[in-house]
C-alpha cells in the first residue's frame, strides 16, 4: 500500500553494474578485483555470479530507518570457494522505478570473452553404489 492512499506500491526494477556500467546478472562471468593485465582471465580471477539477494531494511537503535544493500555471491573458477560482495546503491543513476547497484569489485566479461573462457564444469555426481 502507499503511504499516502491505498494504491498498490509501484514495482522496482533493480539493476546491477560493474563500474564501466556493463550489467551484472545471476549467470554473469566477471573478473574479480584488480589483477595485473598479464593475469586478468586466469582461473583465480574468473568468477560466475550466482545469486542476488534482496535489499533490505532495518532501524538503528534511535528508531531511524536504514537500507541494506543487496549482495552479489560469486563463485570461484580455480577453487569453486564462493564469497558476497555488498553492491552499493548508485543515488545519481537511480529514479523512481529502478533501483541501480554497483558492483565496484567485479568487471563483467564481454560476451567474447565470456564465451573464450566459460565457467568450468561441476563434476559430476557420484554413483551410488549400493543402487
Amino acid at each position: 500500500m502507499s503511504y499516502y492512499d491505498d494504491s498498490p506500491p509501484i514495482p522496482t526494477k533493480d539493476h546491477f553494474q560493474d563500474e564501466y556500467g556493463s550489467e551484472i546478472k545471476v549467470g554473469t562471468r566477471c573478473i574479480y578485483g584488480c589483477p595485473d593485465e598479464a593475469e586478468r582471465f586466469t582461473p583465480r580471477y574468473l568468477v560466475t555470479v550466482f545469486e542476488i539477494t534482496e535489499p533490505d531494511g532495518d532501524v538503528d537503535d534511535y528508531g531511524r530507518s536504514i537500507f541494506i544493500p543487496p549482495r552479489v555471491r560469486i563463485r570461484f573458477d580455480d577453487t569453486g570457494e564462493e564469497d558476497s560482495i555488498q553492491a552499493s546503491h548508485n543515488y545519481h543513476e537511480s529514479d523512481w522505478d529502478t533501483m541501480v547497484f554497483d558492483v565496484s569489485d567485479l568487471q563483467a566479461l564481454t560476451p567474447e570473452e565470456a564465451e573464450r573462457y566459460p565457467a568450468p564444469q561441476a563434476p559430476p555426481a557420484p554413483e551410488n553404489e549400493n543402487a
